[in-house]
């Protein structure tokens, strides 16, 4: 078994044949593809499906019992729209026993004068898939057991599996008798049957009392999914996005890994970017602090007024003469009542509390910028106006 599991892939076929019991036996086969090897066995109820677990990443198929499924063949009048589920339904309820909102219908095939449904309780449906999800099964198709026989134009299909006969007995439909039940009904040889039928029954009778549940199981595999039947369908579709688990994960976890390396390359990239601006920005720092010196780097102590007039050149405008008034009010140190500015007259208007006249004048002298002018006017409150005009 260990060598076994060795070889299986996604791409390998595990069958998995339910019951309508929990207690029930089930049975399971797996064929690898494009080899000859093959493993089946039988399990004794639905808490010993977590045994082949390890194996549900292959392309799962479950085949369920038909024993409480019901086939209805459904004639469409009027041309009516056949994806009108609840008229399919309610067309077909007086034909069952129960409430058809407890159902789960399912269309098998459709032309323009009929509609071949199946219906299964939403109770059973749970159960089975629940000893799935207990068993950490994923799976990828669900179908009745007997619409995998082979069937054939007015002739019966059967299979014995183990104590059970499995007949099909048309296109879209079958169902499931004990072996003790069939025997009787096949010794009465009913009387609606055609000769035909009932040897052509004989003779497959024989041929199945020879095969085992393995044989079955492999004949059930050749007829899989060959009319596209799926009851996985309407509010159980959800669970065939599961049916590749282990390559979803893959899928997810690559996606995550490629994302991560995305953010890292775009984290890297918007750093290079900001340490370009930063670049950009230090550029421009450096050109505007060697054309407007800050008062740090200016020594107003030793009125070395020559070296901040010769860093200028000749091109003035309103930030060289903020600038210029800065140092010369700075170098005051006299309190400010109030800043004017006049972009029309190109003034900056100082509003300044009155000074001994000799400082002010003192200061006055050394201020020789070219293109600024300097004047002031006196008021009554006692403080005066240093306008500087460029």
């Amino acid at each position: 078994m260990n060598d076994f599991q060795d070889r299986i892939s996604p791409k390998n076929k595990l069958i998995i044949r339910l019951g309508c019991h929990a207690d029930e036996p089930i049975y399971w086969y797996l064929k690898l593809r494009g080899r000859k090897g093959f493993q089946s066995g039988k399990l004794n109820n639905s808490m010993e499906l977590k045994d082949i677990c390890n194996l549900s990443h292959c392309d799962v198929t479950i085949l369920v019992s038909t024993s409480f499924i019901i086939y209805r063949k459904v004639e469409l009048h009027k041309k009516k729209i056949i994806r009108n589920l609840k008229y399919l339904k309610f067309s077909f309820e007086k034909t069952i026993i129960g409430n058809i909102d407890n159902f789960h219908t399912v269309i098998l095939k459709y032309d323009k004068n009929f509609c071949y449904v199946a219906a299964v309780e939403h109770e059973l449906m749970s159960c089975w898939l629940k000893w799935l999800d207990n068993a950490g099964i994923s799976i990828s198709l669900m179908i009745p057991d007997v619409l995998t026989l082979p069937f054939s134009e007015d002739k019966c299909s059967l299979l014995k599996l183990d104590s059970q006969w499995l007949i099909r007995n048309g296109e879209y439909s079958g169902f499931s008798i004990k072996e003790s039940i069939f025997d009787k009904i096949h010794l009465v040889k009913d009387k609606n049957l055609s000769t035909n039928r009932v040897n052509y029954i004989s003779e497959q009778q024989k041929k199945a009392h020879l095969i085992n549940f393995c044989d079955a199981l492999s004949i059930m595999a050749e007829n899989i999914n060959k009319d596209g039947v799926n009851f996985l369908s309407g509010k159980y579709s959800r669970y065939r996005e599961r049916k590749s688990g282990f390559f979803s994960s893959f899928r997810t976890i690559s996606f995550g890994f490629l994302l991560s390396i995305g953010m890292i390359f775009n984290l890297l990239y918007n750093k290079k970017m900001v340490e370009r601006d930063i670049d950009i920005l230090n550029e421009i720092s450096l050109s505007f602090y060697a054309r407007y010196p800050s008062l740090k780097q200016l020594d107003l102590d030793s009125h070395d007024l020559n070296y901040y007039n010769n860093s200028l050149n000749d091109d003035f405008d309103f930030i060289k003469t903020l600038h210029t008034s800065s140092v010369f009010i700075k170098n005051l140190s006299n309190p400010i009542n109030r800043i004017n500015f006049s972009n029309n007259d190109g003034a900056i208007v100082f509003n300044l509390d009155e000074v001994e006249r000799g400082m002010l004048e003192n200061e006055l002298d050394e201020l020789n910028v070219e293109g600024v002018t300097v004047s002031k006017f006196t008021h009554d409150d006692k403080t005066y106006d240093m306008v500087f005009k460029y």
